[in-house]
């Protein structure tokens, strides 16, 4: 009776986060078309309609509930100018060029050569290689929309030029993923929160689960 029913999700009857994303906002508008009134002591406020209608409301906001307060904890863009990156990028591509050029070293190159040592071309580049690998390479906070559109940005600076990219025993795509989006993503984020390459890593590999649900 003392919590505000308006605080509450109106399906599971969890507290709602005090700031809800627009992606929340927009979900719970979709299923709000579709729900009936079901109020109920825990919740006047209650709506009733199909789980698989539902769920993703809940799960949203839980997800919110939990990480948005871990993100801003510890410092993690919670809002990103998506339509910027590619600029961002460009300005990158000398740095970049470096680490094609072998001038400059890459430890996720040298991580895919450890798995191609360790297990054989075949299976370090397979589809199990890519799921073993899958957290390895994600962006960080930037999310699969990051991941997306940073690959894209990369591809048209380097497999759009009529000189081919050397990538040893790579293909020029999977240069990209496996190397080039990683130290693209490192970057941005040093950038993006002042601090030297190590703490970038660690930010990019502890916040990547919260970017997977932040940016979809």
């Amino acid at each position: 009776p003392t919590v505000d029913p308006r605080t509450l999700c109106p399906y599971c009857d969890q507290p709602l986060p005090e700031h809800p994303t627009e992606i929340l906002q927009q979900l719970l508008h979709t299923v709000l078309e579709i729900s009936r009134k079901d109020p109920r002591k825990t919740n006047p406020l209650g709506l009733k309609a199909d789980v698989k209608q539902f769920v993703a409301v809940c799960q949203r906001h839980r997800f919110e509930t939990k990480y948005l307060t871990m993100a801003k904890a510890a410092g993690w863009p919670t809002e990103i100018d998506f339509e910027a990156l590619p600029t961002r990028i460009s300005a990158m591509r000398e740095s970049l060029q470096k680490i094609v050029d072998g001038v400059e070293p890459s430890p996720f190159l040298e991580d895919v050569e450890h798995d191609i040592r360790a297990n054989g071309t075949r299976m370090a580049l397979s589809l199990k290689g890519d799921f073993q690998t899958f957290d390895r390479i994600q962006p960080g906070y930037y999310g699969l929309r990051g991941r997306f559109i940073i690959t894209n940005a990369l591809y048209n600076l380097f497999l759009g030029k009529k000189e081919p990219l050397e990538s040893g025993l790579l293909t020029p795509e999977r240069y990209v993923d496996l190397v080039l989006l990683p130290e693209t993503a490192v970057r941005l984020i040093a950038l993006d929160m002042g601090i030297g390459r190590q703490a970038a890593m660690v930010v990019m590999k502890n916040s990547a689960k919260f970017g997977q649900h932040m940016f979809p």
